[in-house]
């Protein structure tokens, strides 16, 4: 079992790749580190004084776009995130397998301590990745640039029990499955609604799976070059490092280097290690 720290600073391609990977594996575990939650708790402190203080803060006790220059009654501030979920959660498409990663990114994103949350929203997403509790999130419908307002909605809507999410590959209502990972509905504070679904982690979590799977790619495209080298007695002279250094691609090392090192102990190309064949047909080298 892999754990990985979360503290808003440090949560690196390695382990969204590891994440990416862990759909139905559960071999991934996620923490807080305990700097990052206080310096959420010591954010929050302020967002708690501007409303004591009677403030006027967008978002907070204002309504949101036209809305803005209307205050919010203090009785309907929770009432007010609610809504603001339950209105973007739509789009369309097919579910996506990356909520996991979604779900990392957003938690660490919040932990640098900028978005007046409460330690309990950033607890609540790293519970849910933990006993794996994925919502349903839709593939299309996002703006992605001022933020993944409608998938990260779908996020918070199950959060509060509305949509679906899925247990392992089994999917129930968003309520049946907190139920079943001992979750309660999460009641959002003034503000965490909208600093949840102001981010991109949704248009980052299919990014990091498109480049592992393009690493992996990568990979494979090596071991197939090689396999069909050895297959058609090919000659390792054109993969030589003193052809390759004086090209700057370093690609093209590194592939290199993966044929070299895969061929290094092959019978069959040694057996034809003094061919006079002048070079390879053009497709091996």
């Amino acid at each position: 079992m892999r754990t990985i720290v979360l503290d808003g600073e440090s949560l690196g391609y390695a382990d969204l790749r590891a994440l990416s990977r862990d759909f139905l594996q559960r071999e991934v575990k996620l923490r807080i580190a305990p700097e990052a939650e206080r310096k959420v708790k010591r954010s929050r402190e302020i967002v708690e004084k501007a409303i004591r203080d009677g403030r006027t803060v967008y978002g907070v006790n204002t309504g949101f776009g036209r809305l803005s220059d209307t205050r919010i009654d203090a009785a309907k501030l929770e009432e007010l995130q609610e809504k603001l979920l339950l209105s973007h959660s739509a789009g369309m498409g097919t579910p996506i397998h990356e909520v996991g990663v979604m779900i990392a990114l957003r938690a660490n994103a919040l932990l640098i301590g900028y978005s007046g949350v409460t330690p309990g929203l950033v607890r609540r997403l790293v519970e849910l990745y933990n006993r794996g509790v994925m919502p349903v999130i839709l593939d299309q419908g996002s703006v992605g640039a001022s933020g993944d307002l409608a998938p990260l909605a779908q996020l918070g809507a199950a959060m509060l029990g509305h949509g679906e999410a899925f247990l392992g590959t089994t999917k129930y209502s968003a309520a049946a499955a907190l139920k079943r990972a001992r979750l309660a509905p999460y009641r959002f504070r003034p503000k965490e609604a909208l600093s949840l679904i102001n981010g991109t982690p949704f248009t980052s979590a299919l990014l990091s799976r498109i480049l592992a799977d393009a690493e992996d790619l990568l990979k494979l495209a090596d071991i197939a070059g090689a396999m069909s080298l050895e297959a058609l007695k090919g000659s390792l002279k054109p993969f030589d490092p003193r052809f390759h250094r004086h090209r700057p691609h370093p690609g093209r090392l590194a592939s290199a280097h993966n044929i070299r090192s895969l061929l290094l102990r092959s019978e069959v190309l040694e057996s034809h290690r003094q061919c006079q064949k002048v070079q390879d047909a053009y497709s091996l080298r």
